[in-house]
């Protein structure tokens, strides 16, 4: 019997970490409140926005995340993705417009721009931040290029001061893929008020989770209003029920999916707070082990949200062993973890190619990254001590263990 878990020894740790999401009794208030008043989602009463005699939880949760984001205008919508595919049909985006995206995200910040006949163009990340790169951007605009899909990965914000000097030079749109990065700041400001648009996501994995949700914040009042009438299966903003201003969608929230972001709301800097200073402990502890190197946060973002810990491993440090074996040997430790996006975007079967598939940097950290989900960052600095333990044990013992 070895020495690691995986070889028949003790685990690093038995007990599990925090679950998540934590269910108050705020929560239970806040669905029950919803339930009983009889206003179950936005219908005709609603139509004329500027009257809120019904106004509920969907008009409470968009005015928090205005007043969060520092932006005029905020609109609650069924999910993450739907604000994306919202957001780039609000823009008028044009059959063979190009827009530059990362190819290390979720399939949603591609599939968005295909769906509105655009043309994803991949931009290589940067090594260090795993966020994309400027200079990468820069090297993919052409005379097509309309706008860039900026993914903040893991709470981290994109480098905006860069970005920002490109998209004035080119003219391009700005649109923020922030559904990791609900808290996040660069420099004071908040990804809505950086961003032409700005969309968050609300799913159940996230920061702040009503279980399937997405909101959508700009500062445009154009932009808003295209928007609501998306949503709203094209009616025409402040328009009769069935008078009609663009081909949309149903994409709205219901009543009962605002309650419970708007009672997780409540506690959800406390929680930021938490994974905030584990994530930093966790970092200063990474120093002293070899091969094992944390993404770094740019200083402008320091005030980060961290939905994901991640690092690359390096198997060199680890006489070879391979990033699956690591993975499965440090779950076995009782430590939770995962490789992350196992591939870039552009290698996906079911998306088109795009001729621009040469992105070296993605390709290397696709191979490296290590994840560890935001619920695990909810401990203490003693559970954060078993996750240094058990990757030590590992780079310890690791000759116990065949690829």
């Amino acid at each position: 019997m070895g020495k690691l878990a995986i070889t028949g020894g003790d685990k690093t740790r038995i007990n599990t970490f925090p679950d998540y999401p934590y269910i108050s009794e705020e929560d239970k208030k806040y669905i029950l409140n919803a339930l009983e008043s009889g206003r179950w989602a936005r219908t005709a009463q609603d139509s004329n926005t500027t009257c809120k005699l019904n106004s509920g939880y969907i008009e409470k949760l968009e005015l928090c995340f205005s007043k969060m984001q520092k932006t005029k205008y905020a609109l609650a919508v069924s999910s993450g993705t739907a604000a994306l595919e919202i957001a780039l049909q609000t823009i008028g985006l044009e059959k063979g417009d190009e827009v530059i995206v990362t190819p290390y995200t979720f399939i949603s910040s591609v599939s968005c721009i295909l769906k509105t006949g655009g043309k994803p163009i991949f931009a290589d990340i940067d090594e260090a931040t795993w966020n994309i790169s400027p200079k990468s951007i820069e090297d993919c605009i052409s005379k097509k290029t309309r706008a860039i899909v900026l993914v903040h990965f893991a709470g981290q914000l994109v480098d905006f001061n860069a970005i920002h000097n490109i998209a004035k030079t080119y003219n391009l749109i700005l649109i923020s893929d922030a559904a990791h990065a609900i808290n996040s700041k660069w420099n004071e400001k908040t990804p809505g008020q950086l961003s032409d648009i700005c969309c968050f996501s609300l799913q159940s994995s996230k920061n702040l989770t009503c279980g399937e949700g997405g909101i959508l914040v700009t500062n445009k009042k154009d932009y808003y209003e295209k928007a609501y009438s998306i949503h709203m299966c094209g009616r025409k903003f402040n328009g009769k029920w069935y008078e009609y201003s663009t081909l949309g969608s149903n994409y709205r929230m219901t009543e009962f999916q605002a309650a419970v972001a708007v009672a997780q709301l409540k506690s959800n800097n406390k929680y930021e707070q938490i994974r905030y200073k584990n994530a930093i402990y966790l970092i200063d502890k990474m120093k002293d082990i070899e091969g094992i190197e944390p993404t770094r946060t740019l200083w402008q973002a320091r005030m980060r949200d961290y939905h994901l810990f991640t690092f690359s491993y390096n198997k060199e440090y680890f006489q070879g062993l391979s990033r699956k074996r690591f993975i499965l040997a440090l779950n076995c430790e009782g430590i939770p973890c995962d490789e992350g996006y196992g591939s870039p975007l552009y290698r996906v079967p079911i998306l088109p190619q795009t001729g621009n598939n040469e992105c070296p940097i993605t390709e290397i950290i696709c191979k490296q990254a290590v994840w560890i989900h935001q619920n695990v960052l909810l401990g203490t600095y003693e559970d954060m001590d078993d996750i240094i333990l058990g990757i030590k044990k590992i780079q310890t013992y690791c000759y116990e263990i065949s690829n």
